[in-house]
């Protein structure tokens, strides 16, 4: 489904992205080269259809219209990853085409599908038979949910067939009835591994706090993805996620594109003992405790003496950090050299 959205917040190189006339429960993340977004006017170009806010009709919907009214702007084509609607679409896929496809809700199901639709970038829509839209997603030939058919067959795998069907499944007699005919098995393509080992480390989106980017390790390798842990957190928390998730990204992405990285909730600030005359820190706006510093023991009066250090750091701005019970706030002013900091460890949440 395409619908009309309105960027309601940028960090970094994320974007939240909201549906127009519709409640900010259903608004969501994504990185700013999506291939899931589009330029205004992107659904008439490309024969889909563009479902309207709430109160627009569909039929007569105009977006030069809507954006007057709105007094809004469209956003401009040349920031798209999707600029050009020409691109391929992927070879040797038409809509109607049978396949057998993976159900992502549940991993452990390989059914009937349908190439429901077509988009450039060589990406098609897979529909399972029988089955409301709701399960349906977008694939590319190389991913690893969509087979040829007679894969099961090949793999000593169950097809699990639509339930309309009645008796012992055939592909044969199943094509035969629908006036169908499969995806050829060379329109797939082999996906390569892309060398992801356990114990690796990056930088991914929490899947329960999808607007948050964490550090992350590769707990498991698996046919069709990873399994990602959470540093810092309970194996509870993993989760599995594709190989070539867009919310998955090599350490450094985040300092690189300017998005906030949460560091494990044991992750420690080094301070150096006093006197070094240059200083590089990294702060974090996490709630930090007055406690331990690793590198330096300071008993409750010292460090209720020594509570604000100021040191010289040339072309950096001042941070203003006052000790609170139990979290420090802090403030910035620009243009100056100085800047206060007070030794902390990260507090756990």
């Amino acid at each position: 489904m395409f619908c009309v959205v309105t960027v309601a917040e940028t960090v970094g190189y994320r974007l939240r992205l909201h549906f127009d006339g519709y409640s900010d429960s259903f608004d969501f993340w994504t990185n700013a080269d999506s291939a899931d977004i589009f330029p205004a006017g992107w659904c008439e170009r490309t024969s889909h259809v563009l479902h309207p806010p709430k109160g627009f009709n569909q039929q007569t919907f105009n977006w030069n219209l809507y954006l007057k009214a709105s007094k809004a702007q469209a956003a401009p084509k040349h920031l798209f990853c999707c600029k050009n609607s020409q691109q391929p679409t992927p070879v040797g896929f038409r809509v109607g085409m049978k396949l057998e496809a993976v159900d992502k809700r549940q991993p452990g199901l390989v059914c009937v599908a349908t190439v429901a639709d077509l988009m450039e970038g060589g990406r098609f829509l897979v529909h399972f038979d029988g089955l409301d839209g709701s399960y349906d997603y977008w694939a590319d030939p190389g991913s690893p949910y969509v087979h040829p058919i007679h894969w099961c067959r090949d793999h000593s795998r169950s097809l699990t067939p639509p339930s309309s069907f009645k008796g012992t499944f055939s592909w044969e007699k199943y094509l035969a009835e629908t006036k169908s005919q499969a995806v050829p098995g060379r329109a797939f393509k082999l996906r390569v591994p892309q060398g992801f080992r356990r114990g690796m480390r990056l930088e991914a989106v929490d899947p329960r706090n999808p607007q948050l980017i964490r550090v992350m390790s590769v707990s498991g390798v698996q046919t069709r993805g990873l399994i990602l842990h959470m540093d810092g957190w309970s194996q509870v928390y993993d989760f599995f996620v594709e190989e070539d998730s867009p919310d998955i990204h090599p350490a450094g992405w985040c300092a690189k594109t300017g998005h906030p990285l949460e560091p494990p909730p044991d992750f420690r600030i080094f301070i150096p003992q006093a006197g070094a005359q240059r200083l590089a820190i990294r702060w974090s706006p996490h709630l930090i405790l007055a406690q331990s510093c690793p590198m330096l023991l300071v008993t409750a009066p010292q460090r209720a003496a020594l509570e604000l250090v100021t040191l010289k750091v040339p072309n950096l701005p001042v941070i203003t950090v006052s000790l609170g019970v139990p979290t420090l706030t802090s403030t910035w002013r620009k243009n100056s050299s100085r800047r206060r900091i007070v030794w902390a460890t990260l507090a756990t949440r």
